[in-house]
């Protein structure tokens, strides 16, 4: 995504950093929603109607009552092949501003293909900031930065190349890793380690 936000925002070849807390490039066709609630909607749309017509016309129904109840974008999401139903709830910012990004070339150093097969040396990272009404907004739930950086058994987090997301993975795969899986593995590496 970096290189096409790079390439979209036009004058980034030597980098960018947004000079003050309103500042920033404007990102175009760019928005950010941002996941406020999930509800699990299974039942009620169970007992909506066997048919996807039936269905589909119960889904349409809540998403309208609870846009219109919030004044957030909401959408049902089918899960686990339509075994549960989840309704979330997202907050639209359409002003989204890059804040930093690195040379362009120090960004695309290796190709994504090369991710496999070899340790990649480039800076892959971009801030971005979202403002309301032309003010950075103020968001209650955040992972706040650190200057001292992660320490011995705090949580990290990995996204995308080159550890995968396991989004696709089901409740039963997720609890196998953690309690069989990753302890097995954990053990192992760390016997190595020593």
């Amino acid at each position: 995504m970096l290189p096409r936000l790079l390439r979209k925002v036009s004058g980034l070849t030597d980098g960018f950093q947004a000079a003050n807390n309103t500042g920033g490039l404007r990102c175009p066709d760019l928005d950010a929603g941002v996941l406020l609630k999930t509800e699990d909607v299974t039942a009620q749309l169970k007992t909506a109607g066997q048919s996807p017509a039936q269905r589909n016309a119960a889904i349409a129904r809540m998403e309208k009552t609870c846009a219109a109840g919030t004044h957030n974008d909401c959408s049902a999401v089918r899960l686990f092949a339509g075994a549960r139903y989840g309704l979330y709830q997202y907050r639209q910012y359409k002003d989204v501003r890059l804040v930093f990004a690195p040379e362009y070339v120090l960004a695309v150093f290796v190709k994504d293909r090369d991710n496999i097969t070899c340790l990649r040396d480039g800076l892959i990272i971009a801030f971005l900031r979202v403002l309301e009404d032309g003010k950075p907004d103020r968001t209650a739930d955040c992972l706040k930065w650190s200057h001292e950086g992660a320490g011995a058994g705090d949580l990290v987090f990995t996204s995308g190349n080159p550890r995968p997301t396991s989004r696709s993975a089901t409740a039963a795969q997720l609890t196998f890793c953690r309690d069989t899986s990753l302890p097995l593995e954990t053990a192992r590496l760390f016997a190595r380690i020593q």
